[in-house]
């Protein structure tokens, strides 16, 4: 199984750009976008969907008709054929979408400064907890990200977020490795989890190509 993460930091959007970028998703999607306040929201979203049309062309020579693009019960988006399978995430000034051919979930966070213990204790499984407890405290930080963006992976495959249900992804103090995948740079953390099988492939793209 191969999976494309497509990346991109996000440009601020011209009115016009931004009518024409909702014009393209699915109303659903559409009705989502007009209740957001923030405009640094609007455009990472707006410009993760952009990067999963981006991802599809670049990988399968054609985007599927907007008509098959559903969401589970569970809130999930997925295209009706079962061809084609995607997740997106953004945050910050950061936006990414993942495309494969069997079910994925992918995330990307913006560090941010927390008591990531105290998070940790409500969501975490009890092995991800003991190895950030384990950590020294100058490498907390990476590691809580490290679970989070994998944990969060995950949890949107399946569709059902981060919930401390999920299995652990740490064994034996590490991240399970094949079946995540994860990648730092600077302050980015970006994770995918697509299964046993899973190879990926991480594609930045230039934010100038947006629209294209």
């Amino acid at each position: 199984m191969d999976v494309h993460l497509y990346w991109t930091k996000v440009n601020e959007l011209p009115l016009m750009v931004i009518q024409d970028q909702i014009n393209k998703i699915p109303k659903e999607k559409q009705e989502r976008i007009s209740r957001m306040t923030n405009p640094k929201r609007i455009n990472a979203s707006l410009c993760a969907e952009w990067l999963l049309r981006y991802g599809i062309k670049e990988q399968y020579g054609k985007i599927p008709d907007i008509s098959l693009r559903k969401v589970s019960l569970k809130g999930k988006p997925y295209y009706a054929d079962g061809r084609i399978f995607f997740s997106l995430s953004h945050s910050g000034d950061y936006a990414l979408a993942a495309v494969a051919d069997q079910p994925v979930g992918a995330d990307i966070q913006l560090e941010k400064d927390a008591d990531y213990l105290a998070i940790a204790k409500k969501i975490y499984a009890l092995e991800e907890q003991f190895a950030l407890h384990k950590e020294k405290k100058e490498k907390r930080k990476q590691l809580f990200y490290q679970i989070w963006v994998c944990r969060e992976s995950a949890g949107k495959r399946e569709g059902m977020g981060i919930k401390s249900t999920l299995p652990s992804c740490v064994l034996n103090g590490k991240i399970r490795i094949p079946q995540y995948f994860f990648y730092r740079q600077e302050n980015i953390y970006i994770g995918a989890y697509g299964g046993d099988q899973a190879v990926y492939y991480l594609h930045y793209v230039d934010p100038v190509k947006f629209g294209e």
